[in-house]
């Protein structure tokens, strides 16, 4: 940064500025100080960037499967929410951090934070987690999640409303002459709960009897499929 400095005819602090896009400093002076980065082969150390201002520009992506380890994160529901989230971030200059979570500790998403390897968490799911996601985020853990909302919730969530959606779908097939009406799906999931309860209400409504042997558990596996 010295020698790009005194090519430029800036002081360092100007430099930084200007290779980091500041409004601080000139349009002109950043296309100048840019050209004689560029010429030199100058490239900003990421690392020492993010230990003097204290963030890594980095959000990490965490897939919580503590539910059925041998879910792929290739399955095309993660891989679209994960295209879109990396599009959002790089239009903003943030990079991401994908991770897997099968095996967790009291603390796992604590300590995911406090690796200071991302500046916040996004929870593409709960799994079995909603008590520890809760904690963390009480424990002043900065992340958002992808899912349900919850009684006694203390984190952000965004998601759709499971339960209409539910309901809709088993109105839907009801309205269509079918009164044996399967559901499947793993109930222990917040989501899939809901839309269990959904199920329920249009069964309800519609005065179409419940039968417990049409609830099917199942995981979100191909196999389970067959």
């Amino acid at each position: 940064m010295d020698d790009v400095a005194r090519l430029a005819g800036v002081d360092k602090s100007t430099v930084s500025r200007a290779l980091a896009g500041s409004p601080r400093v000139t349009e002109e002076t950043r296309e100048h100080v840019r050209r004689i980065a560029d010429l030199h082969g100058y490239i900003v150390d990421a690392k020492a960037r993010s230990l003097r201002s204290g963030r890594t520009r980095t959000i990490a992506v965490v897939i919580p499967l503590q539910h059925d380890t041998h879910q792929p994160v290739s399955d095309p529901f993660f891989m679209e929410m994960v295209v879109h989230i990396a599009d959002c971030l790089a239009e903003r200059g943030y990079d991401l951090l994908l991770s897997k979570v099968t095996k967790t500790s009291p603390s796992w998403l604590s300590a995911v934070d406090r690796s200071g390897k991302a500046d916040g968490i996004i929870l593409i799911g709960q799994s079995l987690e909603h008590e520890q996601i809760s904690a963390a985020a009480l424990s002043g853990t900065k992340l958002v999640v992808w899912g349900a909302r919850l009684p006694d919730q203390h984190y952000v969530t965004v998601g759709t409303d499971n339960r209409e959606g539910g309901r809709l779908a088993t109105a839907h097939l009801i309205e269509h002459g079918r009164q044996s009406i399967a559901f499947v799906g793993d109930c222990r999931l917040p989501e899939i709960k809901q839309r269990y309860d959904g199920y329920l209400d249009a069964l309800h409504a519609a005065g179409v009897a419940h039968d417990p042997a049409l609830v099917i558990p199942t995981l979100f596996e191909p196999a389970d499929a067959l």
